[in-house]
Order: structure tokens, then sequence, then C-alpha cells
């Protein structure tokens, strides 16, 4: 029986070999002892990713206890339904949306409710939230994605362009009711090709009562539906007071496509009083930051 490390010393044996060699598989250093475990689980669980329905199944059954501890971020890719073939070459079916809506509600609720009794930490947890299909282009390897990318325009392939006019919606009532989680303190929501109902945010942030900075990636996009971009913007400046008074810090990102003719003016959806619904929630309240990502013609 040899003489124990320090956990130091463990730290950086394990800091030599994830920087010596690829794709190491740390989880096997945890089973050489007891103090081997704890640092080794000290680093493995500091990130999570949970990007697929097993991974989610099987972050719901494992004993957490002192391991949630160590967690600092959780970043969640809700997996979507797939498609294939002939479903690449139209646009996604108003049920199509119907069903990844419903998944994405329930996946988020299974997550919360999970971590909902978790206790609280000092710093708490920041939580990612994305949505992506097997079949989405993103979600391919790097090889697959350039082949398809190459034979994109032969096969009438839609690539991003299929769900461009799909929102996922979060609804609580397609299952049972998601309860709060207040170790959450960090959010980010819709870093991902598939677009997020911005009211939809709003919602999933009522969740969070400790929740002090969040960052919203957000679409006004939906330029061939005026109305619909309409009902957007004004659903989300309502659902405003659904936020946490918690939150200090706020990042809103408008992902939108710049006009082919830089001298054509831009449409605007205000009429009439400009006054906001959402002015008093903004007002010496929040940090702010709003920018916009250009994307086609600049």
């Amino acid at each position: 029986m040899g003489f124990p490390l320090p956990s130091e010393l463990i730290s950086m044996v394990l800091e030599y070999v994830t920087s010596s060699q690829e794709n190491v598989y740390l989880a096997l250093y945890a089973t050489i002892n007891r103090d081997w475990q704890m640092v080794v689980e000290r680093q493995t669980f500091s990130t999570l990713t949970i990007n697929t329905a097993k991974r989610l199944a099987k972050f719901k059954q494992l004993s957490w206890s002192y391991r949630i501890f160590f967690v600092q971020k959780i970043d969640f890719v809700v997996e979507l339904e797939s498609y294939n073939g002939e479903a690449r070459t139209r646009h996604e079916t108003k049920e199509e949306t119907q069903r990844n809506s419903k998944i994405f509600t329930i996946a988020i609720q299974s997550l919360f409710n999970t971590i909902a009794t978790w206790p609280e930490t000092e710093t708490g947890i920041a939580l990612s939230i994305q949505a992506q299909s097997p079949g989405d282009i993103q979600a391919m390897a790097d090889k697959a994605r350039k082949k398809r990318y190459k034979a994109a325009y032969l096969n009438n392939d839609l690539l991003t362009k299929r769900f461009e006019k799909s929102y996922l919606q979060f609804d609580e009532s397609l299952c049972v009711q998601c309860l709060a989680v207040p170790i959450i303190t960090g959010l980010s929501i819709g870093l991902c090709d598939r677009i997020i109902e911005p009211a939809s945010s709003s919602l999933i942030a009522s969740k969070l009562p400790r929740l002090y900075d969040m960052s919203l990636f957000l679409s006004d996009t939906c330029k061939w539906d005026p109305e619909l971009r309409k009902r957007h913007r004004n659903n989300f400046a309502n659902s405003l007071h659904l936020w946490p008074s918690s939150i200090r810090e706020l990042a809103l990102n408008f992902f939108y496509e710049a006009p082919s003719d830089e001298n054509y003016p831009p449409s605007s959806t205000v009429e009439g009083n400009t006054d906001s619904p959402s002015e008093k929630k903004f007002s010496g309240h929040y940090r702010i930051t709003i920018s916009h990502s250009l994307f086609g013609h600049i």
C-alpha cells in the first residue's frame, strides 16, 4: 500500500495526462482510489454536457449527493425529432414544429424537476439551453457536414432554411408543471440554429428565482410574416414581468438578415404611441447589453 498523494499532485498528474494525450477518458483515473476519485470528479463534473435524450435519462438516474457541489455549468442541448431524405427539401410542417415544441418543453421540465431539489450554492450554476435535431447539419461530423454542404444545391437541400419559419415554444400545458430551480444563477438561451420563441425564454427564466445573469439570443427575421413578427415582439414585451427580480446582468442578442439594398429603408412595426410596455421594467434595474448579429449582405 503506497502513500496517498496530495490532491494538488493528483491535479498536476491529470493536467499532464490531458495535455499530452488526445481524447483522454479521465473517469478511468477515478477508479484508482477515493482520493483520485474526488479530484477527477471535481474536473469531470464541473461542466456537464447533456445533448441527447439518453444522456438526459442517465443524468436523472445518477446519484449526485456531493457531486452537486462540483457542477459549475450545464450545457443542455434538447434533442429534437430526427429527419432525413425528402424532409431536407421542404420546410418543417406545423405538425413537426408542434411535436418538437412538445419535446423541447418536456425535456426542460425533466431537467428542471431533477435539479429543483439540489441545495443552493453561493455561486450557483450557469445553464445554457439550445435545441438541435440529429438531422440538422450542425449535428453532423465535420466530414459529413462538408459533403452535405457541397451537394445541397443538386439535392435541393434547404439546410438551416428548413426550420427558418419554425419557432420552438415552451408550453407547460403539454406536461407536468416545472418546479422552481434556485441553484441556477446564470442562463443563456438560443445560441443555435434553431429558433426559440422570445416569450418562451421569459417563461423559462421565470422558473429561476435566483437568476442573476441572463443572455438571450433572439430572432427578428420573420419579415415574411409582419403580423407574426409584431405578435412575437408584443408577446415578448408583455412577458418581461415574468423575469425574476434578482437579474442584474442582461444581454439581448438579435439575429437578423441585412437587406441586399443598403438604400432600402428598414420596416417598422411601431405604430402610434411609442411608449414601450417594458420601459418601466428596464428602467435602472439591469446592466444591459444589446447587440445585433448580421447575416447576408454586409
